[in-house]
């Protein structure tokens, strides 16, 4: 069985300022661990040189200033 990953997009802002922070991981239930896990098996047989790192998970995404965005995620 063939199994089609959907299109992903990437927003890019334009900021002089990005500050990170570190939070904790959101809870995932088992289920839906063990797909995020198969999807991600898919996606390196695809292409074995996919990149994942650091994958961040966004938990937060405010703008603090006319030029600037305070991020908060999980590593």
């Amino acid at each position: 069985m063939t199994e089609t990953l959907p299109p992903v997009g990437i927003d890019v802002f334009d900021v002089e300022r990005l500050l990170l922070t570190e939070a904790a991981e959101p809870p995932l239930p088992p289920q839906d661990a063990a797909a995020r896990d198969r999807v991600w098996d898919m996606a390196v047989k695809a292409n074995p040189t996919l990149f994942d790192g650091p994958v961040v998970a966004c938990g937060e995404l405010e703008r603090t200033g006319q030029a600037c965005f305070a991020f908060r995620g999980c590593v």
